[in-house]
């Protein structure tokens, strides 16, 4: 379950009309392609090419990952959500992730280590990109622990852009990971929030002063919780556990009151249940076989996707649903929307 969205790479591009900026990104499939689209389902943008992990869109900006013809490298791309004109490319780089504000882009680099001129070669850092310079730093050096190895694999941003969280760990052979934090903008800041090997998948609070998280005892399925913690390390408690008929992943904070999380039972997902972020109270959201949501707190909106590709809203205000038009007949377990702030 650690695979929980993929993204594409791209090669070329074919553009639809438009004046509005597309505030969704999904994989289309056919091709295989990212598309960008507006709510409503209207397509903005195919970009063809070859498929790998992680989308994010923000700005008039989609980010893909692609292999490159070296080795094992990868390159983050950076295209226009309109039109699908390559804007920049980040070399030496993975797992991306767009600041819903445009301005920064957040990247873990690739999995190609020893290549000469490489980047990390132990490919355990976090580095942040200014979209508008192009100027790069590495704000966090992870120590290396164990002989195996793990590396930086959730990324997820404060609502201020001034820390990011980050989930380290080793999703092959230990199954291990931890929370971290680092500031945003300079190295040296590193802060580790838990030990143990079993918590996954942080979200900041929209003030910015707790991160949820996932604790889940990864060999004994049915021990799974949600937890907070202070961004310094402090305060952590149980906000609520569960049994071997909800295990609860990936919880995402929709405001400062409640949280989303994915639902999923021994047999594969089973939907998503919305968390009072002060009781622990928890209810079900949604009710079908969700394999990919993401959550946008500046449009107000929860965006997931099931097995057969198709794309669904929730609107938080209204508590009203609708399907996307789009991505019923495009399989894939990708979506991104406008505003998410977790990868």
């Amino acid at each position: 379950m650690s695979r929980l969205l993929v993204a594409l790479a791209v090669v070329g591009a074919t553009a639809a009309p438009a004046a509005a900026t597309p505030t969704i990104a999904y994989w289309g499939g056919a091709g295989p392609s990212i598309r960008t689209s507006d709510l409503d389902g209207t397509v903005r943008a195919s970009i063809h090419g070859v498929p790998y992990w992680w989308v994010s869109i923000a700005k008039g900006l989609v980010l893909g990952t692609r292999d490159t013809k070296v080795g094992y490298g990868q390159q983050v791309i950076a295209w226009k959500a309109v039109g699908g004109d390559r804007r920049f490319t980040i070399d030496d780089a993975r797992i991306s992730l767009i600041h819903p504000g445009g301005k920064r882009i957040v990247f873990t680099p690739d999995n190609n280590g020893g290549r000469k001129h490489d980047r990390d070669p132990r490919v355990n850092s976090v580095w942040v990109r200014n979209v508008h310079t192009g100027a790069e730093k590495q704000v966090a050096r992870f120590p290396d622990i164990g002989p195996v190895g793990r590396n930086p694999i959730d990324l997820a941003w404060n609502p201020q852009v001034t820390r990011i969280a980050v989930g380290h760990g080793n999703d092959g052979e230990l199954y291990a990971f931890d929370i971290w934090t680092a500031s945003a903008t300079r190295k040296g800041t590193l802060r580790r929030l838990t030990t143990g090997g079993f918590s996954r998948y942080p979200s900041f609070s929209p003030d910015g002063s707790w991160i949820a998280y996932t604790y889940r005892r990864w060999n004994t399925d049915c021990v799974s919780q949600v937890r907070l913690i202070r961004p310094n390390g402090t305060g952590e408690h149980t906000l609520v556990g569960g049994t071997c008929h909800r295990i609860l992943y990936r919880p995402v904070w929709i405001s400062s009151h409640a949280l989303v999380a994915w639902w999923v039972d021994q047999k594969g997902p089973r939907g998503l249940v919305r968390i009072n972020a002060t009781t622990g109270h928890v209810t079900t959201l949604v009710r079908a076989h969700v394999w990919a949501f993401q959550v946008s707190r500046t449009l107000g909106k929860v965006i997931w996707r099931t097995g057969n590709g198709a794309i669904h809203l929730y609107d938080l205000s209204t508590r009203r649903f609708r399907k996307v038009p789009g991505g019923t007949t495009l399989p894939g377990d990708v979506v991104a929307i406008q505003g998410q702030l977790e990868q």
